[in-house]
């Protein structure tokens, strides 16, 4: 299962270090208006409140000249294994989702 607050969190993350690092940086008043939204919706969707739609995040790569998937987290990032893992101290890096699935039953079942 995919931990759609962490997706959301991770996404905002990404958006944010593009803002921040373009050459010259964008405050967030400027990206909201490059993209037509408030700057308060700027400010949720870094901060993984609001759910960006997917045009926005397209928006996004063209005005950052980066690919989608740059900006995406990865599946491995964000499945609910990875959180219940590092919950436990674990930090797992990019874990297949087959293998997500057999650790995460073991772990569910140890619970």
């Amino acid at each position: 299962m995919i931990d759609q607050r962490l997706l959301y969190k991770l996404l905002g993350e990404k958006i944010k270090d593009a803002r921040l690092g373009k050459k010259p940086r964008l405050t967030q008043e400027e990206l909201a208006r490059k993209l037509g939204v408030k700057r308060t919706s700027i400010t949720n969707i870094e901060k993984g409140i609001q759910k960006p739609p997917i045009h926005i995040i397209y928006k996004l790569c063209a005005i950052f000249k980066m690919e989608i998937h740059d900006v995406l987290p990865t599946v491995g990032d964000v499945l609910e294994i990875d959180t219940k893992l590092r919950l436990k101290g674990f930090n797992p890096v990019n874990v297949p989702p087959s293998v997500a699935q057999v650790i995460n039953k073991r772990i569910i079942s140890n619970d």
